[in-house]
């Protein structure tokens, strides 16, 4: 997500359309995913809204029903063309089940041309971290986590001049039995890392400078509410005051010091089915 600060209040104020997910924001724009059938652009303050055309290779492709392949997704802002662009990365599983980047196709979607255009990329020794993963969105840079052979690292692809690179993680880290997410706080990347009973949010204070990770603040898993092992948080406020979602279908709000201050459910299903709010 591309907010640096939003309203305080947990309620968003909008029912997204029926069946979706929101993948991805940028500039007012949601990108939304139907239940891995197609996806589609949507500003809630305006109502414009557009279902993108299916991906040529993922429409091409027998084993492939719908975006199941997809392993990467992108949403973001080209600002040298005034144009937003969707990244998609698919995989056939049919075909080869390792699920690295030598067998990945590369597709990006132009909403100012409405087209779809493949791109080739290589040398790119990584593996999918944790199966779809979303990229998360700083300026007009998408970052996920991914693995090469000998570490985990942050993949970014730059939307203008559409390339990939790393950028650092904090020195010594170790993946490991632990559960890791990226996200956007106070316009820093930032990480947070699950382990036992503790979610920690860590801050990359000056971009792609490893020394510059700094630990935030730690959460007690214990304090979410409904039993859960981790904390994603997914934007600040003015306050300083971190919002996120336990896993369990519910948006949590916490305070600089990691207390609980608020959380309300964000799926009308109990049983965790349903269109989610973020």
């Amino acid at each position: 997500m591309d907010n640096t600060y939003v309203s305080t209040s947990l309620n968003p104020g909008f029912p997204p359309p029926s069946g979706f997910d929101i993948i991805g924001s940028c500039r007012g724009f949601l990108l939304l995913n139907n239940i891995f059938e197609y996806l589609y652009i949507w500003n809630p303050s305006t109502n414009v809204r557009k279902v993108l055309p299916s991906s040529p290779i993922v429409a091409s492709n027998p084993h492939m029903p719908g975006l199941y392949g997809t392993t990467l997704y992108g949403f973001g802002y080209d600002p040298s063309k005034d144009d937003y662009l969707v990244v998609l990365a698919t995989h056939d599983p049919a075909l080869d089940h390792s699920i690295d980047f030598t067998n990945i196709c590369f597709e990006l979607f132009s909403l100012r041309a409405n087209a779809w255009k493949q791109f080739e990329v290589t040398d790119l020794p990584y593996n999918v971290f944790g199966g779809t993963s979303f990229g998360t969105l700083l300026n007009w840079i998408l970052h996920w986590l991914a693995y090469r052979p000998d570490a985990i690292v942050i993949l970014a692809f730059d939307l203008v001049e559409r390339k990939f690179s790393e950028v650092c993680l904090p020195d010594d880290f170790n993946p490991e039995g632990r559960f890791c997410d990226l996200c956007v706080l106070g316009g820093f990347l930032s990480l947070s890392i699950a382990e036992g009973d503790t979610t920690e949010i860590w801050v990359m204070e000056k971009y792609n400078e490893q020394s510059s990770w700094t630990k935030s603040f730690a959460l007690s898993n214990n304090d979410l509410p409904s039993p859960s092992q981790h904390f994603s948080p997914i934007f600040s406020t003015k306050s300083g005051d971190i919002v996120g979602f336990n896993g369990r279908a519910r948006l949590v709000k916490c305070n600089a010091n990691g207390q609980l201050l608020e959380h309300c459910s964000y799926r009308d299903d109990p049983r965790g089915f349903g269109g989610g709010y973020v």
